[in-house]
């Protein structure tokens, strides 16, 4: 009888156990494709900045990435920064004709850090129009 009971306390335990386990240990947050769009307006061609104020969040930790749709003829560079204006990872670069080509901004960056786009002209060009812009950011 002691058997009995000992085998139904520990069958009972172990239930609880992986109850709790269960509880902690909910669905992981993913990283996910995020439409952005913009106009590439500036005075000198290549040297001007433009920086959003847009906030975003990492989500999960690793990389971000850009992947564009439409770009303006003369092309675009991007990067993402914090609000301090400090680069993270590297800007990239796409011409006007490397539409639906994904690129790597940064790696390994940690889940919940704040970042802003960053983006200039790639190429002068005169009589670009449009000068708009638009595409995804993975993060």
């Amino acid at each position: 009888m002691r058997l009995k009971s000992i085998a139904a306390r520990t069958g009972f335990s172990a239930a609880v156990t992986i109850g709790i386990l269960g509880a902690h240990t909910g669905p992981a947050h993913a990283a996910g494709w995020h439409g952005i769009q913009g106009t590439v307006h500036q005075k000198r061609v290549g040297k001007d900045w433009y920086h959003s104020s847009n906030r975003r969040v990492k989500v999960g930790t690793g990389t971000v990435r850009a992947l564009f749709d439409d770009l303006p003829k003369s092309g675009i560079t991007f990067k993402i920064r914090t609000k301090s204006n400090r680069t993270i990872g590297d800007p990239e670069h796409w011409t006007a004709r490397e539409t639906d080509l994904a690129r790597v901004l940064a790696k390994r960056v940690r889940t919940l850090t704040p970042m802003y786009a960053s983006f200039k002209q790639y190429d002068a060009c005169d009589r670009c129009r449009p000068y708009s812009f638009s595409g995804s950011l993975y993060y």
